[in-house]
């Protein structure tokens, strides 16, 4: 038909909407008062030891799914509206995920690697401050919150929710090996990480929920008093 556009290359992703168009198109109901956004990078076309042109595909695509994850279930989202907003073909869609789930989930972890990062040991002490971490960690959460809340939510994926919880699990195992003094647990390190990880998956999801949404730092003292028992 002439006259309509047929998304056919992914050279079109100069027409790819920025992650932070994404939030900031999002739904307005409860963004906490001072988010900290900046504190999460974007997505990147750099995907190490991939062909360029393919990590090209790759972050198209999953900028198209957390920009459309933002606005309603995953379940809802048609593939033919994925890969238009993503402008590439339908045929590149199945070429790198199995589904639409599988995409979603991929692009969470694409942009949890940066939030999710440890860089010293965590101190237990008794009157210890949260660690710059937790607050990024938390400051993701906060930036990428109509996406979570809908895909955490009771019409959202158990499968991503299952792929959300297994990362923060292997965060918290690996908080739990470098932290000083020794976190203290009665429990194998993989039957406390999983524990942990559970519960402030829990929290988490009950503060992205709220409306207001508290902000950052009243979400991270949470997480922290929870931690330190």
């Amino acid at each position: 038909m002439h006259g309509q556009h047929t998304p056919t290359d992914v050279g079109e992703l100069d027409q790819v909407p920025t992650v932070q168009r994404i939030v900031s198109a999002s739904p307005a109901r409860n963004q906490p008062a001072d988010t900290g956004v900046d504190e999460t990078p974007p997505i990147t076309d750099t995907i190490q030891g991939m062909d360029p042109r393919a990590a090209r595909t790759r972050t198209a695509l999953h900028r198209a799914i957390l920009e459309l994850a933002a606005e309603r279930p995953i379940g809802d989202i048609p593939a033919t509206e994925i890969v238009a907003r993503a402008g590439v073909n339908r045929s590149s869609l199945y070429q790198h995920f199995d589904d639409r789930e599988e995409l979603l989930a991929s692009a969470l972890e694409s942009i949890e690697d940066e939030a999710t990062r440890i860089d010293r040991p965590v101190e237990f002490s008794e009157n210890s401050a949260p660690p710059p971490e937790l607050r990024r960690f938390v400051a993701h959460f906060a930036q990428y919150s109509a996406v979570y809340r809908l895909a955490l939510g009771p019409n959202g994926s158990a499968r991503v929710a299952a792929r959300v919880r297994d990362r923060i699990q292997a965060v918290v195992r690996e908080g739990i090996a470098m932290s000083t003094p020794s976190a203290p647990t009665a429990l194998p390190l993989n039957v406390a990480a999983a524990g942990t990880a559970g519960a402030l998956l829990g929290i988490i999801e009950e503060w992205i929920r709220q409306d207001p949404m508290p902000d950052i730092d009243t979400a991270t003292d949470w997480l922290w008093r929870y931690l330190r028992g």
